[in-house]
């Protein structure tokens, strides 16, 4: 027998038999209809395997392998004017507002003459820079006091990866984020308590901003700055935790299902086959958390006294839930798939309790992909599950209930629909939308989109607050003209019956609210707006002019509870009000005067019933029986779908 193997051979022995065993981890696929693929591993991938070769240390071998087969598809976005927006930010005087770096991109993207570009890892990054990460990822995993409790398998998926979505990478590596925040558990050997100490310390001070770079910065970047949306937060805690050796991941609402333009994400820790998550009011992370960000809260509660006319939404709802991962099954970018399902994501719906399913006939061509689709806030329906048919039929597994589906397939980049629209009932039953174009019914339409609690909350607040009267500068004597008895919401009109005459005339909240005005508008009794100097108290000097601008969508901005703002009419005018009409601030979406409006319904794709220029608060048509609607307007799009039910529009 021949038995002189050299090294060599050995090694190439051995990188055969890790890619028997890691093939089948990354190249199968059965969510989207892709067939396997040729495990691409770019030139320098090669020699970071082959470096590890050399060690003969077998589970950085396999580390390796499962970074390199997997990077092709996972990207960065590049271009001039991000890297001067990146040093900019990492050179502004913190803290820095989010007005400050909206400014910031604004200005050096209108002079940028080149494009943003993605560019892929096995470009961008080298040989050096995994090798690296793959020596600190294991270091970490190694020296927690929970490492016997975290298998290799969960370590590859939860720890090892150097990204999580398509936000820049950072040179500088795990070890300056491992440095500034390990000693916030140190000597702590519960895993869920010091991923909750991580969590809270982490979400107390990286601010949920905004800023109009459309770009996810790297997480060296975001954690100077201390701020950053929903997901970049997320970004830099997970490059936190696993820099400790915690394992974690993101989770995602890719679209809330009836609220929003977008979804959202957070953080989520798998450990000994559960899923912890920390929401801001808990003092543990817990495996059994709701949706994470899905309820308002609800401080008030409408009363008969109130007269208002409309539910209040207090849960978002999910359609589908999914958990970012690194290992790429089957990275495919096509027209004739969905963006959604060209990413490297899994579906946990079922985790968060979608455990319902919906089965659809449809046109009998065997082994065809369809789609389920919701409708996105403003932009329309939106691909969010996928399943193959069937003998006729399909089934769509694990998705929410009490919202409104359309099955379509997708072809071209163009949806097209395969049924009407239904309702997956809290009873799991299917009610579909046919519009009755022989059946019309009159409609009186007053807002585009519903109200969730967080609004109904303040303006539950401002019961209580005055309207008042004074000849002295200082409101030392004053009189109260109205008093707000009910929950106030669009525009509100109180009359006054006093002929007493003011020069000062203001409003004044109560001691816990602080629910800005978006307009007040005073009228003497000749029916005339009274006109002048807009005066206030309490951090609202850079935003009272707001309140008097005419614009319901502005207002007079304050952090603070009894403040007050209001009029100075002029040195020796003084003068009777005999109504006080104002706005509280809200979310733009009330029918409002001197905007165009516009209805459709639904019936094989979106017709309209005509536009209609409101003079009032409101608008009027006739709609076809059953339809499925949705109210447009000239500014925003913040609208959604509903239909119109015993008088009331009923929103999904």
């Amino acid at each position: 027998m021949y038995t002189n193997i050299t090294s060599k051979m050995a090694r190439h022995i051995i990188y055969l038999g890790v890619c028997c065993y890691l093939l089948p981890l990354t190249v199968s696929s059965q969510q989207i209809g892709c067939t396997n693929k040729s495990v691409k591993i770019c030139s320098w991938g090669k020699e970071v395997i082959e470096h590890y070769l050399h060690t003969n240390d077998q589970e950085k071998i396999k580390a390796a392998y499962f970074l390199v087969t997997s990077m092709s598809g996972h990207r960065s976005p590049m271009g001039y004017a991000l890297h001067a927006y990146k040093s900019k930010a990492n050179h502004c005087k913190i803290p820095c507002s989010q007005d400050t770096l909206s400014r910031y991109w604004i200005e050096i993207n209108k002079h940028n003459n080149g494009r943003i570009k993605y560019i892929e890892d096995t470009v961008s990054l080298n040989k050096d820079f995994l090798i690296s990460h793959i020596e600190h990822s294991f270091q970490a995993w190694k020296d927690s006091p929970w490492h016997k409790d975290i298998c290799f398998e969960d370590f590859c998926n939860y720890i090892l990866p150097y990204r999580i979505s398509e936000e820049m990478i950072s040179y500088e590596g795990r070890e300056v984020l491992k440095s500034k925040y390990a000693s916030l558990i140190l000597g702590e050997t519960d895993i869920v308590k010091a991923f909750t100490i991580i969590c809270t310390t982490m979400f107390k001070h990286i601010r949920q901003t905004n800023p109009q770079c459309p770009f996810t910065l790297d997480a060296h970047t975001i954690d100077y700055l201390q701020q950053g949306n929903c997901l970049q937060r997320c970004v830099l805690l997970t490059e936190v935790l696993r820099s400790l050796g915690i394992p974690c991941t993101i989770d995602v609402v890719p679209v809330w299902a009836n609220y929003s333009q977008a979804g959202h994400s957070w953080v989520v820790m798998p450990y000994k086959g559960l899923n912890y998550t920390w929401r801001e009011r808990d003092t543990i992370a817990r495996a059994d958390n709701p949706v994470d960000a899905s309820y308002f809260q609800v401080t008030y509660r409408p009363t008969e006294n109130d007269k208002y006319p409309y539910p209040i939404e207090s849960r978002k709802k999910a359609s589908k839930i999914y958990r970012m991962r690194y290992k790429n099954d089957c990275q495919i970018h096509s027209i004739n798939i969905p963006k959604l399902f060209t990413e490297n994501i899994d579906d946990v719906s079922a985790i968060y309790g979608l455990t319902d399913s919906v089965t659809l006939v449809l046109p009998s061509i065997k082994n065809k992909f369809y789609y389920l689709c919701t409708f996105q806030t403003g932009k329309g329906w939106t691909p969010i599950a996928c399943a193959l048919s069937h003998q006729g039929s399909v089934t769509f597994y694990n998705v929410g209930k009490d919202i409104v589906y359309l099955a379509a397939s997708y072809e071209q980049g163009i949806i097209h629909p395969v049924s009407y629209p239904f309702l997956l009932d809290e009873s799991e039953n299917l009610r579909y939308f046919h519009a009755d174009n022989d059946n019309k019914i009159k409609c009186k339409l007053c807002r585009k989109y519903p109200i969730f609690s967080q609004w109904t909350n303040q303006w539950g607040n401002m019961i209580g607050g005055t309207f008042e009267g004074s000849n002295n500068h200082d409101f030392s004597e004053i009189d109260t003209l109205a008093t707000i008895n009910s929950m106030p919401f669009g525009e509100t009109l109180i009359p006054v019956s006093t002929d007493k005459s003011y020069r000062y005339i203001r409003y004044q909240s109560t001691n816990k609210s602080r629910t800005p005005l978006a307009e007040l508008i005073l009228r003497n009794k000749d029916n005339r707006i009274l006109k002048g100097n807009p005066i206030c108290h309490k951090s609202l000097q850079k935003s009272k002019e707001r309140v008097f601008d005419g614009d319901i969508t502005t207002e007079g901005y304050t952090k603070q509870t009894n403040y007050w703002v209001g009029l100075d009419l002029g040195d020796s005018i003084q003068t009777s009000v005999s109504q006080i009409t104002f706005f509280p601030k809200n979310d733009g979406n009330f029918v409002t005067r001197g905007h165009f409006y516009e209805l459709f319904y639904y019936d094989n794709g979106w017709h309209s019933l005509g536009e209609r220029f409101a003079v009032d608060d409101y608008v009027e048509y006739d709609i076809p029986e059953g339809a499925l609607l949705w109210l447009k307007c000239d500014i925003g799009n913040e609208e959604r779908i509903f239909e119109y039910k015993e008088g009331q529009q009923v929103w999904y």
